[in-house]
């Protein structure tokens, strides 16, 4: 932080420098809060020669220990948008219940380890194993987008004590706190680009990466090199989830062992962000010849390898002792485990076979915490856990009228008091520092436009306009079956009966039949889920609406959307770009293809021995992108 003092008088120049430097000393102590970037501007501008993790971006020096700080509304929160984005209210925007428990439990407020612990076992209760479509069958079908424990070419820097700025040394916590508010892409596999016209990207792999020693890899030099990531965008432009994303990638050429050049046909203001999505990571060409990619033989050069997989129960993976950053992952073995009872799941916290626990209870998380002493609680805000009922676009939710009706007659705010304490807000299909505003914002109940506001009456005048007078009946169907999401449904199933005489039957399914049913485009009404997702570059965020789109599961056809993507996914001018982006966003929200009722706020509660996994939530549970940061104290734990 720059701070200048200008005195006109000479005798008070001596007092000038004192005050200098001590400002200096005072700026150095602050945490990290480095501004947003251009308005737009969707990546900070890649250096002509990007240095390594050690020394991209410039890091924080240590703060106040965590635990002593008081966090502010505007230390957390950005309050403007850029021009053309969302205009938000930032005094109405702070009274928010959901806001006032993100400052109570943010993850600033975790204590810092000062020195790595290693080995032990990391085990957590997450959603992968109990999920999505198979993860291990097939590294470019859909079901393996967030599996970013495949080697990274680049990531995103976030969490207490990130890897960004440690000159590679793992070690020590240096006390700072990476990026909340601007998604910064940082090196991984690839290790500095350049972008010597607005057309063409250097990248330049890092050397020294090895593929694991396992069949069919089969090279007497498994180095990864340049014409392993040829393949790789080759194939995902070809055949890949993300082919839309590279589909404007006109060539990549190898120009030496470690260098490749990649020439796009347009100006692409998101290209580095979509590199470093977390499901972006590499397998090599034996895998994809031999049509064994992954199963049991995950072949990554990232931190880890699979140990055991066994589908809906668990997944354990082993460190990777050829890892390319030396000393991580900090733990041996890390397993996520499925454990869909919620009673189970707090016992195995507090018998301490599990290092976390999540509840959407404030008073439940806090009764876990007196049973085991010196956990540590943060509320989780993580861009996956998202509510939304996704309508089937046939029968009566095939008529616009309908959709609005139904969101009309249903009171948000009541629903919040009923499923989360009033903690709520509208979940944003775009990643939120897209519009300047930070990944810790979301939308207020007034910026979701006209149909999210209670009004049972023009909603009843609706339903009777589209001949559905006297209601019908539609089924919802859902992996969860409890906790705050589950609770929101049934208060949308009690309003939609109340207000429309529609009848909603909830079905809760395995999360894994739940998951195929979407992919498959053959659930009937509506399905919990599938919803807004907060993606980290603009482009994403128009695929679940865009004719042909990977995520499009709804078949949805929107003249207005899909010239909006065009428009966007080229659009260099950063304050044209987030005027696009807000329109697309009002334009969904006016359609209704989703129904956002609330970005829910889960509050996790971890063991007194885990360390640094927790800072980094943002995509442990469901990217696994930093699983990999998480560490144990093996002679504090009870297993």
């Amino acid at each position: 932080m720059a701070r200048t003092w200008w005195q006109t008088r000479v005798p008070f120049l001596l007092g000038l420098l004192v005050v200098t430097i001590l400002a200096i000393s005072c700026a150095s102590s602050e945490p990290s809060s480095s501004p947003a970037p251009a308005p737009g501007a969707s990546t900070p501008a890649a250096p002509v020669a990007a240095p390594a993790p050690g020394t991209t971006p410039t890091p924080s020096p240590a703060p106040t220990p965590a635990a002593t700080q008081g966090l502010t509304f505007s230390s957390v929160f950005s309050t403007t948008s850029w021009p053309g984005g969302p205009k938000i209210d930032p005094a109405k925007f702070e009274k928010e219940k959901g806001v006032q428990e993100l400052l109570k439990y943010h993850a600033k407020l975790l204590p810092l380890w000062t020195k790595a612990k290693y080995g032990g076992e990391s085990v957590f209760v997450g959603p992968v194993t109990g999920g999505l479509v198979d993860p291990y069958s097939d590294p470019l079908k859909l079901g393996t987008r967030r599996n970013a424990q495949f080697g990274r070419l680049l990531t995103y820097d976030q969490g207490l004590c990130s890897w960004v700025g440690r000159d590679g040394d793992f070690s020590t916590c240096k006390g700072q706190y990476a990026n909340t508010e601007a998604v910064v892409v940082v090196p991984a596999i690839i290790q500095r680009w350049e972008q010597p016209d607005p057309l063409t990207y250097i990248f330049h792999v890092r050397k020294g990466v090895l593929w694991p020693a396992i069949p069919p890899m089969v090279r007497t030099d498994r180095e990864l090199t340049a014409e392993d990531v040829k393949f790789y965008f080759d194939i995902q432009k070809k055949e890949g989830v993300y082919r839309d994303s590279f589909a404007d990638i006109k060539s990549v050429d190898v120009l030496d062992r470690s260098t490749l050049k990649i020439t796009t046909v347009a100006p692409l203001p998101d290209f580095l962000r979509t590199v470093a999505q977390s499901g972006v990571g590499m397998f090599p060409k034996e895998c994809y010849d031999a049509g064994d990619c992954l199963g049991k033989k995950f072949l990554t050069p990232g931190p880890w390898l699979v140990k055991e997989y066994v589908i809906r129960q668990k997944i354990t993976y082993e460190k990777n002792p050829e890892f390319f950053l030396r000393g991580l992952p900090y733990v041996d073995l890390w397993t996520i485990l499925t454990i869909t009872d919620p009673a189970a799941q707090k016992s195995a916290y507090i018998t301490g076979q599990v290092v976390n626990y999540r509840s959407y209870d404030p008073t439940e998380a806090q009764g876990v915490v007196r049973q085991v002493p010196g956990s540590k609680t943060h509320l989780q805000y993580s861009a996956a856990s998202t509510f939304s009922l996704r309508p089937k676009l046939e029968g009566p939710l095939a008529d616009v009228r309908v959709r609005r009706a139904l969101m009309l007659a249903t009171d948000v705010r009541a629903i919040w008091d009923l499923c989360c304490l009033g903690n709520g807000v509208i979940p944003s299909e775009m990643g939120r520092d897209l519009y300047g505003m930070g990944r810790s914002f979301w939308f207020g109940l007034d910026l979701a436009g006209t149909w999210y506001q209670y009004n049972p009456e023009q909603a009843k005048k609706l339903m009777a306009e589209a001949g559905y007078a006297n209601g019908f009946k539609t089924l919802i169907t859902t992996s969860t079956g409890s906790g705050g999401p589950y609770e929101t449904m049934l208060g949308v199933q009690s309003y939609w009966k109340k207000n429309l005489n529609v009848e909603a039957s909830i079905n809760v399914v395995d999360a894994l039949t739940s998951r195929t049913l979407t992919t498959e485009r053959k659930w009937q009404g509506l399905i919990f889920g599938g919803g807004p997702g907060g993606w980290t570059d603009g482009l994403t965020g128009f695929l679940p609406f865009i004719k042909g789109g990977p995520f499009n599961y709804q078949s949805v056809d929107d003249s207005v959307m899909t010239d909006l993507y065009e428009k966007s996914r080229r659009e260099m001018d950063p304050l044209k770009r987030v005027a696009q982006l807000w329109e697309f966003e009002q334009r969904e929200m006016d359609q209704l293809y989703s129904f956002r009722f609330n970005h829910h706020f889960p509050y996790d509660v971890m063991q007194p021995w885990e360390m640094n996994g927790a800072s980094h939530a943002w995509d442990f549970y469901w990217s696994l992108g930093v699983g990999w940061m998480t560490m144990v104290d093996p002679d504090k734990m009870k297993r």
